[in-house]
């Protein structure tokens, strides 16, 4: 089954093709220069050298199953390949990218705290929900990307990034390195997408790779540049764990106007709603939130959603 389903990832030819070790060969290349030209200048020889990993193993492919997306009734017995939901997960421990990603993490991570959306987990987002001044007009929902890290464009990511770190560099501890040293270590970074599967070679054509250090923070600032262009005033509340979600506005009305509007920006982005049951339960993350007459309340689920 495992094989099955990967197989018929891999199929999608949009985003997958198989390529050769030479291409592979061609990215280790790649970050070995930039940590030779951009880390060794700032940081020294000895970080360098700890960064360079001059036998790189090819990063494998794995699928982690959507557990949350099978329905309870669900008979396990008898679904196939095609009746399950998949995170591709290419693994980068070990991987050419790897050691550079990290010291990228580390340089870029402060960059979240900018990100007006970012949330880093349940306990965060409650405590954003509990400060929100709710009319009994507002309406409430959740937004969902499909398929983020693959719909990601990397050139438009980087950019949003590289913005976001010209305008804040002097509030986070850079090491010292300019937007175009930064840009030239995530290019290299991200141009490893090469892995390998039942012994064939593979590249990811299109978006981020999960698996890669980097990716959940350059998909968190990449949606944070288009919902800058999409946020009115009139959205009460708006916070989002990676790819989930949650939003409060003055009305229904204004809520499907900022969905339509977080959609208009790029074609393969592509945000979907849940709203509310009959109850006026929503799920969010491993908690159900009900909101009544401007008033929120919230349990824990036994189910985590992330």
């Amino acid at each position: 089954m495992d094989k099955a389903i990967t197989k018929k990832v891999l199929s999608d030819s949009t985003i997958y093709r198989e390529t050769t070790m030479a291409a592979f060969t061609k990215t280790c290349e790649e970050v070995i220069q930039a940590i030779t030209t951009v880390v060794r200048p700032r940081l020294g020889v000895a970080v360098a050298r700890q960064l360079l990993d001059l036998h790189p193993i090819v990063p494998t492919f794995y699928n982690l199953v959507k557990t949350h997306k099978l329905s309870s009734a669900t008979d396990l017995s008898t679904i196939g390949p095609d009746d399950i939901r998949t995170r591709p997960i290419i693994s980068s421990c070990g991987g050419p990218s790897d050691r550079l990603s990290w010291l990228l993490v580390k340089v870029l991570s402060p960059l979240l705290q900018f990100v007006g959306a970012h949330i880093v987990n349940v306990d965060d987002f409650l405590a954003s929900l509990s400060q929100c001044k709710i009319p009994s007009t507002a309406s409430y929902a959740s937004f969902d990307v499909t398929s983020l890290y693959t719909n990601v464009n990397n050139n438009n990511a980087v950019d949003a990034v590289i913005s976001l770190y010209q305008q804040h560099q002097s509030q986070i501890p850079s090491m010292g390195f300019n937007a175009n040293e930064i840009k030239i270590m995530l290019d290299a970074v991200l141009a490893c997408n090469i892995f390998c599967f039942n012994d064939k070679i593979f590249e990811q054509r299109r978006g981020l790779a999960m698996g890669n250090r980097i990716a959940p923070l350059l998909a968190i600032i990449f949606l944070d540049h288009i919902e800058r262009m999409s946020l009115t005033s009139e959205i009460l509340l708006y916070k989002r764990y990676i790819d989930d979600v949650f939003v409060i506005g003055c009305d229904k009305t204004e809520v499907e106007k900022t969905l339509k509007r977080l959609n208009t920006f790029d074609d393969n982005i592509s945000f979907t709603i849940e709203e509310p049951d009959d109850d006026g339960f929503l799920p969010f993350l491993n908690t159900k939130i009900r909101i009544v007459d401007g008033r929120g309340a919230w349990f824990s689920c036994t189910d985590t959603h992330t």
